[in-house]
């Protein structure tokens, strides 16, 4: 999903960590940072030993407070792989497993099916997973062996990644539990899945970084990697959009953090973004990647109440696409909306030719589609593809009370573009004119749109925070 995120969002994250959370996270099994060693900060003393030809560099993603990360070069062996022994707190390891990690590399270095990660023999039979190049592709994967089969992989989505070998930094997610997989890169998740479980993935084997298959033909992988954390718990959405904007693995929210009221009678806008690319822009998949890559014109904030762009280019205060309407284009809105009863709400969208709605931290309760069967609920998004033309689903969510922030994707393929978004408070499978209103048309009864409310930076919080609890300082950072 593409990531339209405002600083709010982030601070609000680093708030319900410093607040609602210890300092040592509950499910963490290492957490290796790469400031000059391969210690475990998570407190299980999983500490690791770096290959000789490896470097610590001075290259780290920005979302990260860190100076150093790990690289490893061509040639492969032992002296290019990270060993941590085996441990109660590794072998404990059996039915769920995630891994969050930055990696900055190229295809031309990697060899195919290189390993990033290795946690098992990859004998038949044995009890194994690997993070790993997935064939001679661009896209990441990860293997599992268990007992009744053997080389499963699971998490490649057969679909490119966004760019995750483009000498850049990129951050992934695979989040593995009891049969049921996921995949996150940069924040969004990408594909989810089932797998052959078996017996589990628990072994007395040393965990591998940047490797390893004992000396194999598929090779080690080539590139820099940095702030690496194990988990024995699957990883949620929010939790991963939560590690993507540089929060600490050893302060993981354990809910969705939920957004402040506005200022009092304040009414929100829209905030809108759009892509023209009549090249690439054929899929919501395709949007979603232009978004994510920063392309695209942005409204004036304070134009829009409401989604209600019609045939002609305007919405229903005369507001155009950016480009007057057109082919091959993308859209996204973001805003936050309150709810001042709590039950279930259904969202009601419809447009040419897809859309994606994330209520931001929630999941939906169910989805209904209209048109081709596409409709699904992924992980937190409602969301429907048709290059066939019209799109309309409905997604039904149960919410307390509260401000949520809301993320809706439109994207045009062809002619005749209209794109709209409603809600009504209950459970709708179809449309009723007298329930459904406009999202943000408080004038007839629509949700409301609050104003973004203004948040201080995280270090005033962590201090007025810390100084009504009376812990002391407490750094939101973990940093060597």
């Amino acid at each position: 999903m593409s990531r339209f995120v405002s600083s709010l969002s982030l601070a609000a994250f680093y708030v319900a960590a410093i607040l609602f959370v210890s300092p040592v996270q509950a499910g963490v099994i290492g957490y290796w940072d790469f400031e000059g060693n391969v210690n475990d900060l998570s407190g299980n003393n999983n500490h690791g030993t770096a290959g000789s030809s490896m470097q610590y560099v001075n290259n780290t993603p920005s979302a990260i407070s860190g100076t150093q990360s790990l690289r490893s070069f061509t040639g492969g062996g032992a002296t290019q792989v990270v060993t941590v022994p085996t441990s109660s707190s590794l072998e404990s390891i059996n039915d769920s497993i995630s891994i969050s990690f930055w990696m900055n590399s190229n295809l031309a270095d990697n060899p195919s099916w290189s390993r990033l990660f290795q946690h098992g023999t990859e004998g038949n039979p044995s009890q194994s997973w690997m993070v790993n190049r997935n064939s001679g592709n661009n896209r990441v994967n990860v293997r599992v062996d268990t007992s009744g089969q053997h080389n499963q992989n699971i998490a490649d989505t057969n679909a490119p990644d966004p760019v995750p070998y483009d000498n850049n930094w990129h951050h992934m997610i695979f989040s593995v539990d009891s049969g049921q997989w996921k995949k996150y890169v940069d924040g969004a998740m990408i594909g989810q899945g089932t797998y052959n479980h078996g017996t589990g993935l628990s072994n007395n084997q040393p965990f591998y970084m940047f490797g390893r298959n004992d000396g194999g033909p598929d090779g080690e992988y080539v590139g820099m990697l940095d702030d690496v954390a194990l988990f024995d718990q699957p990883i949620q959405g929010y939790q991963a959009e939560y590690l993507f904007a540089g929060g600490n693995p050893l302060e993981l929210p354990t809910s969705a953090p939920k957004v402040g009221v506005g200022p009092e009678g304040g009414k929100g806008y829209w905030g809108i973004r759009e892509v023209y690319d009549s090249n690439s822009i054929d899929s919501v998949g395709a949007a979603i990647t232009s978004l994510q890559s920063g392309n695209g014109t942005i409204y004036d904030s304070t134009s829009h109440n409401v989604i209600n762009f019609g045939n002609n280019g305007q919405d229903g205060t005369g507001n155009p696409f950016l480009g007057g309407g057109g082919n091959n284009f993308s859209q996204i809105a973001h805003g936050y909306v309150e709810i001042e009863d709590a039950g279930d709400y259904t969202f009601y969208a419809r447009g040419d030719d897809g859309f994606q709605l994330r209520i931001i931290g929630e999941t939906w309760d169910s989805v209904t589609d209209l048109n081709d069967g596409t409709a699904v609920i992924f992980e937190d998004t409602m969301a429907n593809d048709n290059l066939g033309g019209n799109v309309n689903g409905y997604g039904v969510i149960n919410l307390d009370e509260g401000i949520y922030e809301l993320e809706y994707l439109f994207f045009e393929y062809g002619g005749g573009e209209y794109n709209e978004l409603w809600a009504a408070q209950g459970v709708f499978t179809s449309f009723d004119s007298s329930a459904f209103r406009l999202v943000g048309d408080v004038d007839n009864g629509g949700l409301a749109l609050v104003n973004a409310p203004v948040i201080p930076e995280p270090a005033t919080w962590a201090v007025f925070a810390l100084g009504l609890v009376g812990l002391g300082y407490h750094a939101r950072r973990r940093r060597n």
